[in-house]
């Protein structure tokens, strides 16, 4: 059974829940609590870098940066100019490149960036970069 609870005393126990973070953290007070009219665009931006290798969907990505997942796209797009999915993948290419650069394997590569198969990956890896991870590797080494 639910009891209505009185709104003032959810006002009041808000209040003190305002007053403990403040007092117990005010750096992350202040931020959570400050809104500037740029900050939006580098929130999204912020959000979209953080998790590049934590494999979440666009709805994750969206809900951490405040957005409807509609939203999301579309102010991604409007700061990217890309899609959101094509941007993520083309980032992770990116580090993976870098990490096959480190002489990382290519299978320890793959699962971090949250490839199920990695023929997957390499395939991906090829259409962007024009050869193989192993290919890239060797040419490296020469």
């Amino acid at each position: 059974m639910q009891v209505p609870v009185q709104p003032i005393l959810l006002y009041h126990k808000l209040e003190e829940l305002f007053l403990i973070m403040l007092e117990t953290c005010p750096a992350q007070f202040f931020k959570i609590f400050s809104s500037s009219g740029g900050n939006d665009d580098n929130k999204l931006r912020q959000v979209v870098e953080n998790n590049l290798l934590n494999n979440l969907t666009l709805t994750e990505l969206a809900f951490l940066s405040n957005r409807s997942l509609a939203k999301f796209k579309r102010d991604f797009e409007k700061e990217y100019h890309i899609s959101p999915g094509k941007y993520i993948r083309e980032r992770k290419l990116d580090i993976a490149k870098h990490s096959i650069n480190e002489g990382q394997p290519v299978n320890n590569i793959s699962a971090l960036l949250g490839y199920d198969n990695i023929s997957n990956f390499i395939s991906a890896f090829k259409k962007k970069f024009g050869q193989t991870p192993q290919g890239y590797r060797s040419r490296l080494e020469i």
